[in-house]
């Protein structure tokens, strides 16, 4: 009973800090909220700054102005503040998507959604997050409610715009699970390239000339997700042209 009134006690001063002074009186379940959504901001900041194994409890409670406390009190751990800041990412990955396909089908949603969500990731804090750290440090990964609902929409979509000469002996969602990690591999692939470039300045005779103006570096951050664009283009195109070929093969058969 005394270790659970202590427990009780300091999350109490924990959610008082984020009272604002001479403002409303908030409530005890808006104090945790925004101490919680407070944390979760810094803690992405961090993660996607320095990964996962560089990161700290103690430097997330200090940017956000809080005790390492405060941190155990609402995650419960490190790994519970990754997790949760995977979650946040997911929820908006997922939502900025389906805008994003809003009345789109068949072959125009696969290519919309997989170049758009290649586009997303080109942030280099969330391929930190998602495609190096997360694969390692959150358990069941590629098993998480976002992947599948989004393995399962592939499948769906995949199964609608190939032939039933295929569809009849080939697995949609094992084709969806392959091309879905063949995305994330190509990203980081994409992002690579482009910091590579970009380090060495290589964009050729009319890009290198505007690229030494005074909006170099964000001209440099524009090429580099240009680059990504171009290459996950290539990737739709090249997937185009398989499906072509078996409906191609599939026309002459019959």
């Amino acid at each position: 009973m005394a270790i659970d009134a202590v427990k009780m006690d300091r999350s109490r001063v924990l959610d008082a800090q984020t009272t604002i002074p001479g403002g409303p009186r908030k409530t005890r379940t808006e104090m945790r909220t925004q101490t919680r959504e407070a944390l979760l901001a810094f803690a992405r900041e961090k993660f996607g700054a320095q990964g996962f194994d560089d990161m700290s409890v103690e430097e997330v409670a200090a940017a956000a102005g809080l005790t390492k406390g405060a941190v155990y009190h609402h995650f419960g751990s490190k790994q519970g503040l990754f997790e949760g800041v995977v979650d946040q990412i997911d929820r908006e990955v997922e939502a900025y998507m389906q805008d994003l396909v809003v009345g789109l089908e068949g072959w125009e949603l696969l290519r919309v959604s997989c170049s758009r969500y290649m586009e997303k990731l080109l942030d280099p804090a969330l391929q930190q997050i998602i495609l190096r750290d997360a694969p390692n440090h959150f358990p069941d990964f590629m098993l998480r409610p976002k992947q599948m609902r989004c393995v399962a929409l592939m499948a769906e979509t995949l199964g609608s715009i190939m032939p039933e000469s295929v569809t009849a002996w080939a697995d949609m969602e094992a084709l969806a699970s392959m091309m879905s990690a063949a995305i994330n591999r190509l990203t980081l692939w994409a992002a690579a390239e482009g910091k590579e470039k970009g380090e060495e300045g290589d964009f050729g005779p009319w890009e290198r000339k505007e690229k030494e103006g005074r909006r170099g570096k964000r001209w440099a951050g524009w090429a580099e997700r240009e680059r990504g664009k171009r290459n996950a283009f290539l990737f739709l195109k090249g997937f185009k042209h398989i499906q072509f070929k078996f409906e191609f093969k599939n026309s002459n058969s019959n």
